[in-house]
């Protein structure tokens, strides 16, 4: 699928144009595909369909209808559902929508609270290199998840001990 840029629609730092988004991409600007492009601007890492529609049930959107436009999102290259593992779908604007061209990026999953972090100003320079120059074997990448312990998970472990 061929990524399309959306740095026009860039406002303010973390908001998007949201009416004007889902012009371009030929979706219809209901309530609650503004509400959810706006919500998932505002986040920091990939978030469950849970969490969105908790958010979202605040201001009287069903949980249903969020679900259903997140997947027609994701359809038109507007967000980019992430499974890092633990079979449980997770969702991010698609990378180019607030203004960060980075491409494919990497997460930390804390495999102890389940916290998830993006990695985009980490990426390191193996991942700006061709998959055959990783390895010969290699033909794409797609996905790349570090699974581990964050700091808070690891302080807790760590005062258990003695």
């Amino acid at each position: 699928m061929q990524q399309t840029s959306f740095l026009a629609f860039q406002s303010v730092a973390n908001e998007i144009d949201a009416p004007v988004l889902l012009s371009r991409v030929g979706l219809r600007k209901t309530a609650t595909m503004i509400a959810l492009l706006q919500c998932l601007a505002r986040q920091s890492a990939p978030v469950t369909h849970r969490y969105l529609a908790e958010e979202l049930s605040l201001t009287g959107h069903e949980p249903s209808t969020v679900f259903r436009c997140l997947r027609r999102f994701e359809e038109k290259g507007l967000v980019a559902r992430l499974d890092l593992g633990e079979h449980l779908d997770r969702y991010e604007l698609a990378d180019g929508i607030l203004g960060e061209e980075t491409g494919t990026h990497p997460h930390f999953l804390c495999t102890v609270c389940g916290d998830v972090f993006c990695l985009r100003e980490q990426t390191s320079r193996f991942l700006r290199k061709s998959p055959a120059e990783l390895h010969p074997k290699i033909g794409e990448v797609s996905r790349i998840v570090l699974k581990g312990r964050c700091k808070n998970c690891c302080r807790v472990a760590n005062n258990g001990k003695r």
